[in-house]
């Protein structure tokens, strides 16, 4: 019922630009960590488990909402506030 459901789709809406964000924050985070080790040299230790949990989070938050965003197309038609009891 997404595509008729003005709550849903919006949902949906912004599900997918949070998703898109999360998807970059990765893409930009790994291109960081090895360029910080070229222009800083060796860096400490937290500093480089930072640079790396960063992306492994914001890739597996996309994974997740990529599920997420697969139930807005799965599933009955009809709005569960409008099932009968």
């Amino acid at each position: 019922h997404t595509k008729h459901c003005s709550s849903c789709s919006v949902a949906l809406q912004r599900l997918q630009k949070v998703r898109k964000f999360a998807l970059i924050l990765s893409i930009v985070f790994w291109s960081l960590l090895p360029l910080s080790m070229v222009v800083y040299g060796p860096i400490p230790l937290p500093v480089g488990v930072l640079l790396a949990a960063i992306p492994l989070a914001a890739g597996i938050l996309s994974l997740w909402l990529g599920d997420l965003e697969q139930k807005f197309y799965q599933g009955d038609a009809t709005p569960p506030r409008n099932l009968p009891d």
